[in-house]
C-alpha cells in the first residue's frame, strides 16, 4: 500500500519574514561585500567580507552609510506595535525625536555599531528584528545589557525557530576587537543569559500580532514539546585599516581592484589567523556564529558622523 503524504498547513511562524522594515536598497548604495571560500575549524560559521563603498572621486561613502543607518533608528527603536500603520508628518517627527533620545550623546557610545549590525542582520541576511533592546533602557545613558540585538527567522525544513544574538564591536585594532567579541560571548553563556534573552522575546515581542507572539513563545520554551530553536551568534568586528591611506588618488575600477586585492591579503594574513585560533579556543562547539568584518579608515570618523547627523552635532 502506497504511503500516504499529508500536506501540513504552512506555519504562522512563516510570517516572520514579513517584520522585515530594512530598506535593502540603501544597503546597496553605500556597502557591498566580497565573494570568498574561506571557512574556520573547530565551529560553525559564516565569514562575511564587508566594505564601505567609493564614490566617483575615490572617497568612502561615510556619511550616506550613517545616513542609511540614521533613516532606520525609529524602526530599530521603536515596537512596531507602538507605531500606528499610517501617520501624518508630525507623528514620524515625534518617532523620530523618540528614537534618536534613546542614543547616548557621546564620541565612545556601543549604540552606532549596534545599529549597523541590525542594519546588516535585516538588509543582508533578511533576519527581523523581534525586541526593540534600545526601548528597554531604565536609564538611556547605560549601553543595553545583554545581546547587542535579537533577531528571529524561521527554518520551515527542520522546523526550528532560528534565534540571531548580536554582539557588536567598532574598536581601532581588529585583534582587540575579535576578543572583545569572544570574551563577550563566553561571559554570556558563562552567565547563563541565553534563557534570559529568549524570555525577553516572549514578554517585548516586537510585533503586535498575538498569534504569532505565541506561536514564536512555543518553540521558545524549552518544556514545551512544541518545536524547537537554536542560537547563533551574529558578530561584527568594525576596525581602523590603515592601507585605505595608500589608496588616495586612485578611483573607478583601478581603486575598487587594489582595494579588494589589498583587503583579501590583510584578512588572509592577519585576520584569518586570529579568528581560527578564537574559534579553535572557543568550549561550546555547538553554537554557531555568524561573522561580519567591516574595515573602516576610523571607527571614531563613523561614530562622529553618524552621531551628528542625528544630533545635529558632534558627539562630546
Amino acid at each position: 500500500m502506497p504511503a500516504v503524504h499529508i500536506d501540513l498547513p504552512p506555519s504562522v511562524l512563516a510570517t516572520l519574514s514579513e517584520y522585515l522594515e530594512a530598506v535593502s536598497v540603501r544597503y546597496d548604495a553605500c556597502m557591498a561585500h566580497i565573494e570568498h571560500n574561506y571557512t574556520v575549524d573547530g565551529v560553525r560559521a559564516q565569514i562575511r567580507l564587508h566594505y564601505i563603498r567609493f564614490d566617483g572621486n575615490g572617497r568612502l561613502k561615510i556619511e550616506a552609510l550613517a545616513q542609511a543607518l540614521a533613516s532606520h533608528i525609529t524602526y530599530y527603536c521603536i515596537s512596531s506595535k507602538r507605531r500606528p500603520k499610517t501617520f501624518r508628518l508630525d507623528e514620524a517627527n515625534d518617532l523620530f525625536t523618540e528614537a534618536r533620545d534613546y542614543f547616548r550623546q557621546s564620541g565612545t557610545a556601543g549604540e552606532p555599531g549596534e545599529l549597523l549590525l541590525y542594519f546588516l542582520l535585516e538588509a543582508v541576511l533578511k533576519v527581523p528584528q523581534m525586541v526593540c533592546k534600545m526601548e528597554l533602557k531604565t536609564n538611556r545613558q547605560d549601553e543595553t545589557k545583554g545581546a547587542d540585538g535579537i533577531h528571529l527567522i524561521y527554518d520551515a525544513a527542520n522546523d526550528c525557530l532560528v534565534v540571531y544574538l548580536g554582539e557588536a564591536k567598532l574598536i581601532a585594532s581588529y585583534s582587540q576587537a575579535m576578543a572583545s567579541v569572544f570574551d563577550s560571548i563566553a561571559r554570556f553563556h558563562a552567565n547563563r543569559q541565553e534563557r534570559h534573552e529568549l524570555k525577553l522575546v516572549t514578554k517585548h515581542f516586537k510585533a503586535a500580532d498575538p498569534v504569532l507572539r505565541e506561536e514564536v513563545s512555543k518553540y521558545l520554551d524549552d518544556q514545551h514539546p512544541q518545536g524547537s530553536c537554536r542560537i547563533v551568534h551574529a558578530c561584527l568586528v568594525g576596525y581602523d585599516w590603515d592601507s585605505y591611506k595608500e589608496l588616495a588618488g586612485s578611483k573607478g575600477a583601478e581603486l575598487i581592484a587594489t582595494f579588494k586585492d589589498q583587503y583579501i591579503r590583510f584578512f588572509e594574513s592577519r585576520i584569518k589567523p586570529k579568528l581560527d585560533e578564537h574559534c579553535a579556543g572557543f568550549r561550546d562547539k555547538s553554537l554557531e556564529f555568524e561573522f561580519f568584518f567591516l574595515p573602516f579608515r576610523s571607527v571614531q570618523e563613523f561614530r562622529d558622523e553618524f552621531l551628528r547627523i542625528i544630533m545635529g552635532s558632534a558627539p562630546s
